[in-house]
């Protein structure tokens, strides 16, 4: 009793089978927190996928819950959309949003990674990631 419903899949999200189909288990939080399927996907928030906690679910569009991501496993400079270039600017901060996208060079990677913070909080907004918190959720006044 008081076990966890359902498995860990590869992708590192909880499945539960009900009825012989199997469904996403934070999808299946959202139907029981709201009372109505979820028009888009779940994110969340801390990025930890098998953390299905109330708090740290909330409905987002493809695009906004991709905004959430850590930096990727080929980053090399340690900073979220901070790369190097061969130019008298070496540091180039990116961002996208919305189909456009925000880029500038910078002549330290401590510039390059200012601008690009306040850049992404600009455009993200609640679904601002820096790259560095995943598993870490913020407690939030109730």
């Amino acid at each position: 009793m008081g076990g966890l419903a359902g498995g860990v899949v590869s992708t590192g999200y909880i499945r539960i089978v009900l009825d012989g189909k199997p469904y996403p288990a934070h999808r299946l939080a959202w139907l029981y927190m709201t009372g109505q399927w979820p028009e888009n996907d779940i994110d969340h928030i801390d990025g930890d996928r098998s953390n299905n906690a109330w708090k740290n679910l909330r409905e987002a569009t493809y695009t906004t819950s991709g905004w959430n991501k850590p930096k990727g496993r080929n980053n090399r400079t340690g900073v979220k959309g901070v790369g190097r270039r061969d130019e008298a600017k070496p540091w180039q901060a990116r961002v996208q949003a919305n189909g456009v996208v925000w880029c500038a060079s910078y002549a330290t990677k401590e510039m390059a990674e200012e601008a690009v913070r306040v850049k992404r909080e600009e455009l993200h907004g609640e679904f601002t990631n820096h790259g560095e918190h995943l598993y870490q959720i913020e407690e939030k006044a109730e």
